[in-house]
């Protein structure tokens, strides 16, 4: 085994690979350093295709709204009033029982 006096790197180093996290934080300041360049290439990618997204974007809404519009009616409602019953007692006991829940009535 020869020692490497002259200070070069040995032979089981690759230059191109990142080494992992050391105690003192180069690590992992690489890593976020590697982190925030992505951020900035997919922020100027999409920087660079505005036109062609709002296009998208644009043509998106208009399509949906076309859709909204045109697809028929599937669902209708009715209402129907109803007499009141005869029995004036029972309504008098429903409302004698919510005013026992709330106390006196008033909210108190």
């Amino acid at each position: 085994m020869e020692s490497s006096a002259s200070g070069a790197a040995p032979a089981t180093a690759r230059p191109n690979e990142v080494e992992a996290p050391s105690e003192n934080g180069i690590g992992e300041e690489l890593l976020d350093l590697e982190g925030r360049q992505q951020s900035v290439a997919r922020a100027r990618l999409l920087w660079d295709q505005r036109r062609f997204l709002a296009r998208v974007v644009l043509a998106g809404l208009l399509f949906g709204t076309a859709i909204a519009f045109l697809i028929p009616k599937r669902y209708e409602s009715s209402t129907q009033l109803m007499p009141p019953d005869n029995q004036s007692g029972s309504g008098m006991a429903m409302l004698a029982g919510l005013t026992a829940r709330t106390g006196n009535g008033l909210g108190m």
